[in-house]
């Protein structure tokens, strides 16, 4: 398969120029990294064996001190010729496979070679049969295409492999009979290849590579069918592994050992080491108290628009009138309003009442869903302590200053930190002693989902462990109602036509949505249940264009672009696309020309492509309108099903999805992929200050699972702040349980994902139907003497599980007080008196209209 030419030789030195092709050479065809042919690991072993075959008749090789130092990479019909140089070393020779670039040698590989070993020297590993398998590797993503690394025919050897507490066992069938090599690549790969991910598995890491070799010995040539290998464990730290590994054939016998390779983690920059797993998620829109209320919404097709209520902004007055023209005033009463936007609990936060209501809402409902999200992951929120957890909010300062300047407590120190939106992003990093970034972020709508790409970032580069991020937007009042109606935006009946003919404008809603970030490697590895994976995102700015709040296709279409190249992604895989989707006549046909040049560069299919905005139910949640738009798709990908797109019936008549790779999707369907392809959706918010931000989410499948874990009986712990939260909590788990669900999974999570609290109870149960017969009798006041209330320390629940932990899973969070704690007008003061010339001087400076002409 080489073509080679002795150079020299000197006594027994000798050098061999090899020209290696993709085209005349099987190991770079079938070995691709990251796009490039690479020339593999055991090839480089075959090369040196043959040449001491050829060149100085060894009949029995065994290698040391091999050092795999640099890659040998090929583009497409590139020639690379290698020099492959012997030194004569004491009984053997020293050798180096060599390269030349700019007149700089560059070594690929070095180590020494003997032509004797005793057979006597070995010794089997013995697998201890008493553990149990941890994993089972799933083969068929090792082989995927689309994996960064990708083996071809030649390569594919391994038939399955698994996983155990200090070793792996694989079984290997030799996909090559023909090969006359002795030491079949094909075999010697797969071999290799179990290492790599054991080593993977082992350290939670993206990937390892062979770097040290020591005690390499073939002992019979690898021609046989099938092959088992083993590889055990010796020693690991975060960067490396070092384990042994043996290929014994059928009969038992070792073919061949490596009694020492040391693994090597790479820090790769390819697109798949950067994956990033979404692992809890949490949300308060409107019609939604959370996130299965939201559910409910999207399935149900549900218009969540309302007429606002007169018990709404009631300490303003005269801010509607219906002229569109009459300045100062709004002339929509339309917007989306989430409940109990001015609850809050306050003494869970460790928050006094007093200060409670010189907190905008918008921080109060962040730091509820921020908990929520961090619970919904399977985590107590205390567990986080003093670990690199960022925090990134998309959100601005809102507009409770305005009434409590209104009450006259503008000049309260509290009402300075609760006004803050940088304090709105510190407070849960403060509470749970968080030591990642604290990042307020406002590029208006693309806020929460800018939020969203820049704590992705933070992961990729290992500046957090975990992430928390989302958006908030809470109207306390009318302040943005009537701005943004004298701007032209509001949809003067309320609804939002996205990509219909009817488009006329979006109506504002509020809300709030959380979610929990960490690499995917690590996810994996704790057993979290992961709901999505961030396969790519990016950010740009549009620039100048023909205004400052103009959107630009090209600069929309360039960041889809440069998100697709960057991380490998091919669009003709992507099924959904959450668009931004305000309702405007010109802001639709724009984002879909931004689309359709993106997407046209890779494929030429026509309305493959499912396409959908939650604005049409919603409405335009702004600083929390994409990750809005996120968890819509991060549930659609849960229960493999799309949902409506409400509010369209005939398209814009500036967009033809005749002729793009879009249809808007109407109805519930079963999210349907071609073959084995996962289900991936993209992510669209535009700014209007021109900030766009995309997001590109892939389905997790999860790998053969553990086994199972059985106990005869499962402890199952409650606890909360008060008796009736601790009902509540109760009441909510009731609702939530069916009997196909894993009870360990479920004990697991009450047990170490929540804090411990001062009013408790605890059950002992054998499975979810004696759970559910428990629950019910607590909740009817029926509970046994051995399930009182209890209170104690805190428990180190993982010591009932040994080495094999059970998985995370999604159960409900904790249910907080819903107390008003809303600032109350007083007597009034110089600031109360001046509240009206403070509202009228901001949209004064907003729009230019006279102050003698506004109503506020």
């Amino acid at each position: 398969m080489l073509k080679s030419n002795l150079r020299k030789m000197m006594g027994r030195n000798k050098s061999i120029i090899y020209t290696l092709n993709t085209e005349n050479n099987i190991y770079l065809q079938d070995h691709i990294v990251d796009g490039k042919h690479c020339f593999p690991t055991d090839a480089y072993l075959e090369l040196i064996y043959e040449a001491c075959r050829s060149h100085f008749e060894f009949d029995a090789i065994a290698m040391d001190n091999i050092i795999i130092s640099a890659p040998i990479l090929a583009e497409v019909g590139e020639n690379i010729n290698v020099e492959l140089c012997f030194t004569q070393y004491n009984d053997g020779f020293r050798f180096k496979l060599i390269s030349n670039h700019n007149d700089q040698e560059k070594i690929h590989i070095r180590g020494e070679v003997v032509n004797r070993f005793s057979h006597d020297q070995v010794n089997p590993i013995a697998p201890m049969v008493n553990q149990a398998i941890i994993k089972k590797f799933d083969v068929t993503s090792f082989y995927k295409k689309e994996s960064s690394i990708y083996l071809g025919n030649f390569y594919r050897s391994l038939q399955s492999l698994d996983f155990y507490h200090d070793y792996a066992v694989a079984a290997i069938s030799n996909c090559q009979p023909n090969n006359q090599s002795p030491l079949n690549p094909s075999i010697l790969s797969a071999a290799l290849g179990s290492a790599i991910s054991y080593s993977s598995h082992k350290v939670a890491s993206d990937y390892f590579l062979p770097y040290k070799i020591n005690g390499f010995k073939l002992f019979k040539p690898l021609s046989k069918s099938n092959y088992s290998c083993v590889v055990k464990l010796i020693q690991y730290e975060k960067d490396w592994v070092e384990c042994q590994l043996q290929i014994v054939d059928d009969s038992g016998d070792i073919s061949l050992e490596i009694n020492k390779l040391r693994l090597q983690r790479i820090a790769r920059n390819n697109a798949s080491s950067r994956e990033v797993a979404i692992i809890g998620m949490s949300c308060r829109f409107p019609k939604s108290k959370d996130i299965h209320a939201f559910w409910d919404v999207l399935t149900g097709a549900q218009d969540c628009i309302e007429e606002i209520p007169a018990n709404r902004w009631s300490e303003f007055k005269e801010w509607y009138h219906p002229d569109p023209e009459h300045e100062g005033t709004a002339h929509t009463k339309y917007a989306g309003l989430v409940e109990d936007h001015d609850c809050f609990d306050p003494l869970f936060f460790n928050i006094s009442p007093t200060e409670a209501e010189l907190i905008d809402p918008q921080q109060r409902i962040f730091l509820e869903e921020a908990w929520s999200a961090i619970e919904n992951a399977g985590y107590a929120p205390s567990s986080l302590a003093n670990t690199k957890c960022g925090v990134y909010v998309g959100c601005t300062s809102g507009d409770y200053a305005h009434l409590l300047a209104k009450a006259g407590y503008d000049g309260d120190a509290q009402s300075f930190t609760g006004t803050s939106s940088s304090i709105l992003a510190g407070r849960i990093s403060y509470f749970l002693n968080l030591k990642g970034p604290s990042l307020a972020i406002d590029t208006a709508c693309s806020s929460s989902l800018t939020a969203i790409h820049l704590a992705a970032e933070s992961i990729r580069q290992g500046d957090n462990e975990l992430a928390i991020a989302g958006g908030v937007n809470i109207f306390s009042t009318p302040l943005a109602q009537v701005l943004t109606s004298q701007t032209g935006m509001q949809s003067p009946d309320g609804r939002c036509y996205t990509f219909d003919k009817n488009a006329n404008g979006t109506v504002f809603s509020e809300g709030c949505g959380v979610i929990l970030l960490k690499s995917l490697s690590a996810a994996i590895k704790d057993g979290d249940a992961i709901l999505g994976i961030i396969r790519g995102s990016g950010i740009n700015q549009d620039g100048k264009t023909n205004g400052i709040t103009a959107p630009s296709a090209l600069s929309q279409e360039k960041l889809l672009t440069e998100v697709y190249e960057k991380y490998q992604i091919n669009p003709d895989k992507i099924s959904y696309v959450e668009a931004h989707g305000t309702g405007t006549v010109l802001g639709d046909p724009i984002e879909i020309q931004g689309l359709n040049g993106a997407f046209q560069k890779f494929t030429e299919q026509k309305g493959f492509c499912a396409i959908g905005s939650v604005k049409s139910n919603i409405g335009h949640a702004s600083y929390a309108a994409g990750v809005a738009g996120l968890i819509k798709v991060l549930l659609c990908i849960k229960h493999q099903q799309l949902v409506p797109s409400i509010h369209y019936h005939e398209p814009n008549k500036h967009i033809n999805f005749n002729e793009s790779p879009f249809f808007v999707n109407r109805e519930n369907r079963y999210w349907q992929t071609a073959g084995e392809d996962k289900r991936i959706a993209a992510v669209s918010s535009f700014g209007f200050n021109g900030s766009n931000a995309h997001v590109v989410i892939e389905e997790y499948i999860p790998e053969a699972s553990k086994v199972n874990i059985q106990h005869e009986s499962h402890i199952i712990p409650l606890s909360a702040k008060s008796d009736s939260a601790l009902k509540r909590l109760a009441s909510n788990l009731r609702r939530f349980l069916n009997e196909q669900m894993d009870i360990t999974n479920i004990a697991y999570v009450l047990q170490v994902g929540r804090n411990v609290m001062d009013h408790r109870v605890i059950f002992a149960v054998k499975n979810i139907a004696e759970l559910i017969e428990k629950l019910d009798l607590f909740l009817h006041n029926k509970v046994d003497g051995s399930e009182e209330h209890i209170s104690g320390k805190n428990i180190d629940w993982k010591l009932l599980y040994g080495d094999t932990l059970p998985s995370r899973v999604h159960l409900p969070t904790y249910p907080f007080e819903k107390e008003r704690y809303w600032v109350k007008l007083r007597e009034p003061s110089i600031q109360e008196q001046n509240i009206e010339s403070v509202i009228k001087l901001h949209i004064h400076q907003f729009l230019k209209i006279p102050l003698d002409q506004l109503n506020v």
